[in-house]
């Protein structure tokens, strides 16, 4: 993943993952696309911001709702979001 700059704050992209991840449980399939993401980010979001945060998605490898669980690694996105600047040598912050 290249683009770090998340247009929503990471905690709502967990709680988008766990709700995907109940709801492909109960349906066992995926649809190929994003309608599940929009409907859930539409409850707090306006449709210009849903496809804005769809587009990110996108750019950083995600085809569909499925994709958003197997491929978007919140662990590794969150260690470049928190600590951006460990230097992991001193552990020392840097600029």
């Amino acid at each position: 993943m290249k683009n770090y700059e998340l247009p929503i704050p990471i905690y709502q992209i967990a709680l988008l993952q766990a709700y995907l991840y109940q709801t492909f449980k109960i349906e066992n399939q995926c649809s190929k696309n994003f309608d599940h993401t929009k409907w859930y980010l539409l409850d707090n979001y306006n449709e210009e911001e849903v496809y804005s945060i769809i587009d990110f998605f996108i750019s950083n490898g995600v085809k569909c709702d499925c994709d958003l669980l197997s491929k978007f690694d919140l662990r590794e996105m969150s260690k470049n979001i928190l600590n951006p600047a460990v230097d992991k040598d001193s552990l020392i912050l840097t600029d």
